[in-house]
């Protein structure tokens, strides 16, 4: 029987740096049977590229448990590892529960250990709400509101009490949290204890972080452009993100009135929940006062550089589209003369009974095709 690991994220606690350390170790944690699933980013060889891990759908439902775990059977007698920031939710919601320790069993998993990081409550309101913005077209929540807002980011914790809750009911399974307000800085040592592998085994990626923090002045920039066009992330901050990993950006808090609104919702959840967690990763109140928010906006040369090669390609790319699309209504107008003028003849030689579907038929060939090239 084997061991099937689990790494749950939750959100903003590292998980696109932990996904690129696993892709990047692929055939190390092979050569001591722990396989990396099969999964959506299995066909990625770099290692920086942001995912979603390999386990996004792991537990949409109990089928969807089932085929992920088929799709990996060749590795029977070995032990398998996904990586998801989405498995808790989907966890939930399909009552995994009630069904992950029976189908586990089914394909030679006898045990399961579970790996969730936490966040103090404070930094990780932040944290989603910068996400929110970068990523999901966020433009009406800020720092000042942002205790109206569960939904940004905060009642993550809820559902970390919902998941244990579940997870207790389970005989199989092992959690283990790390609170990763504490332990960023040594994330790998937190992957080796848990797959019980030597540290020396692991290489650690040449880049601090993936997927990092929008500073200030992209966050101000990116909400102008989530206001006029809605998710825009794509062509702002992902790039940024992306490609400048090593840019520090500002430590962002709300009104120390907003922080207290927030940690008085959840501190009695904070309470229970820090009951069941091992003393040095419990949550933390992580109340501060807040530093002022930058007056000027700026932007380096590299920034800028990659804002402009970002931006122009989207100008060009809708250049050409519409250079298309003229080129295609032109020749529309040129065919419709030409049938106008058939059409015409037609009538004055009496034939339109054998000319006309004709005609039909050409129309609806030419729009068929129009259609095709506009799309394109």
């Amino acid at each position: 029987m084997a061991t099937l690991y689990l790494h749950i994220g939750h959100g903003k606690t590292g998980t696109s740096w932990i996904q690129a350390c696993l892709r990047l170790n692929r055939v190390s944690l092979a050569n001591k049977s722990i396989i990396y699933a099969k999964g959506e980013d299995h066909l990625i060889d770099e290692p920086y590229i942001i995912t979603s891990g390999n386990a996004s759908n792991l537990f949409e439902s109990k089928t969807a448990f089932e085929e992920n775990l088929a799709i990996n059977a060749n590795v029977i007698g070995k032990d398998l590892l996904y990586s998801s920031e989405h498995i808790p939710e989907c966890f939930i919601y399909s009552n995994g529960e009630d069904y992950i320790e029976e189908i586990a069993a089914k394909h030679g998993f006898d045990k399961i250990k579970i790996l969730l990081f936490v966040r103090n409550p404070i930094s990780l309101a932040v944290s989603m709400w910068q996400q929110r913005t970068k990523r999901r077209g966020n433009h009406i929540v800020t720092l000042s509101n942002l205790h109206e807002h569960p939904d940004i980011g905060w009642d993550i914790i809820f559902n970390v009490e919902d998941l244990m809750n579940r997870l207790r009911k389970c005989k199989n399974v092992t959690l283990t949290i790390r609170n990763y307000s504490n332990c960023s800085d040594k994330l790998i040592d937190e992957i080796a204890d848990w797959l019980e592998v030597p540290i020396e085994l692991l290489n650690i990626p040449s880049i601090k972080r993936v997927n990092r923090t929008p500073t200030w002045s992209e966050l101000v920039f990116q909400k102008s452009l989530n206001k006029l066009l809605g998710r825009s992330g794509h062509l702002f901050s992902d790039p940024l993100c992306e490609r400048l990993t090593d840019i520090e950006t500002e430590k962002l808090l709300p009104p120390i009135n907003v922080q207290k609104a927030i940690w008085s919702i959840l501190s009695k959840t904070i309470e229970q929940l820090n009951e069941q967690i091992p003393e040095q990763h419990r949550y933390q109140c992580d109340i501060m006062n807040p530093e002022p928010l930058p007056e000027v906006l700026t932007f380096n040369l590299h920034q800028i550089e990659i804002i402009s090669e970002s931006l122009g390609n989207e100008i060009l790319g809708l250049r050409l589209q519409l250079e298309n699309a003229q080129k295609t209504i032109f020749e529309l107008k040129n065919e419709n003369a030409i049938l106008k003028t058939e059409l015409t003849k037609s009538l004055e030689n009496k034939n339109t009974l054998t000319i006309y579907p004709n005609i039909i038929k050409r129309i609806k060939m030419k729009i068929l095709i129009s259609i095709k090239q506009i799309l394109r």
